[in-house]
């Protein structure tokens, strides 16, 4: 990794650090420290250890995904395409619209021996499959409980559709350009125009010759994931499953704090995180930090038994687990897979 690269790592995970601090500060200055202190160290360490089971669950289904994606084509070690996915993690967690992850498994692929034209049409495979899985539990979410969100918490129900129309627009985008070569015509047509602006004219032909071919490995690694029908519909339902275990893991935590919400609230809980979860994927800070944390309070703080000070500390414990946990398991396999290049 260069100088100008690691710096930037270094400045998006600083980034991350603050929000976290903020976050820490915005929940003491808007309950009892005391509160959230006690609330914090009466908490069920079992439950809470579940909920990390959990959330593992979901790594390994992550990662899993991408790994029979890779090992279909290509002869590497499962161990090698299990870290690098779930190195991917780390990457997500510390840029932008968990936008980092993608290009450096196409890195971590190509020291592998794997061309970069291929390892895109793997990367690509993964993220409509992730669209598609994403999009499905969505839609479900939408139909059951749209209603309690819009009559029951103020004004979330347009950040929901919001993140909804992000979602699904992205998903048709991908399969219009994929499948319609006039479409893809038309998004070079509209760049070409975009980029005959004084500020980019200079680079008008490098940029399009590179989305065109950027285009051109979209759409073969689109054709290759549909002509194996058996391995889309495999990879779709490992990852359902792993984001399922996601939206699962605010139920431990609440069991964690002494919130007995009960067996029949679980898939309540789990189409509730799915809520915020479709908030906090058009959040611009790295990870969705802050905007993820703001959407889980308002959506869970109106469950009965949850006080204000409880959606606070449980905000606080489910974004370590699901996030910050993350980010660390993320970086352990950034480390392990160094280590064995190096060896």
């Amino acid at each position: 990794m260069d100088e100008k690269k690691s710096s930037k790592l270094w400045l998006n995970i600083i980034i991350v650090l603050i929000i976290l601090v903020c976050l820490i500060v915005w929940v003491i200055s808007q309950n009892d420290i005391t509160d959230v202190i006690n609330s914090i160290k009466n908490a069920n360490i079992g439950y809470l250890l579940m909920g990390i089971g959990i959330i593992a669950i979901y790594w390994i289904c992550n990662a899993l995904t991408q790994t029979i994606i890779v090992k279909k084509n290509e002869n590497i070690k499962i161990k090698d395409a299990m870290h690098i996915a779930n190195a991917a993690q780390f990457y997500n967690c510390i840029t932008p619209y968990q936008a980092g992850g993608n290009a450096f498994m196409v890195l971590y692929y190509h020291r592998l021996g794997i061309k970069p034209e291929k390892s895109i049409g793997y990367v690509v495979m993964s993220f409509i499959i992730h669209q598609l899985a994403l999009n499905i539990l969505s839609i479900l979410a939408v139909i059951l409980y749209f209603n309690y969100i819009k009559n029951e918490i103020d004004g979330l129900w347009v950040m929901v559709i919001i993140g909804f129309v992000i979602n699904f627009s992205i998903l048709a985008f991908l399969f219009m350009v994929a499948s319609f070569a006039w479409f893809r015509k038309f998004v070079i047509f509209l760049l070409s125009k975009i980029l005959s602006l004084k500020p980019f004219r200079n680079k008008k032909d490098e940029i399009l010759e590179s989305s065109n071919q950027k285009i051109m490995e979209f759409q073969t690694g689109f054709k290759e994931l549909f002509n194996h029908k058996m391995m889309l519909m495999i990879t779709l339902m490992v990852k359902i499953i792993g984001l399922i275990a996601y939206f699962m893991t605010p139920f431990f935590v609440f069991y964690a704090l002494g919130v007995h919400v009960g067996i029949e609230k679980m898939w309540f809980i789990i189409w509730m995180s799915a809520f915020a979860f479709v908030i906090m994927s058009y959040m611009p800070t790295p990870g969705a930090a802050g905007g993820a944390e703001w959407a889980f309070n308002q959506v869970f703080i109106s469950l009965p038994g949850v006080s204000k000070v409880l959606a606070a500390t449980a905000t606080l414990l489910w974004r370590f687990v699901t996030y910050y946990l993350s980010m660390l398991c993320g970086l352990l396999s950034v480390f392990l897979f160094e280590r064995r290049k190096e060896e």
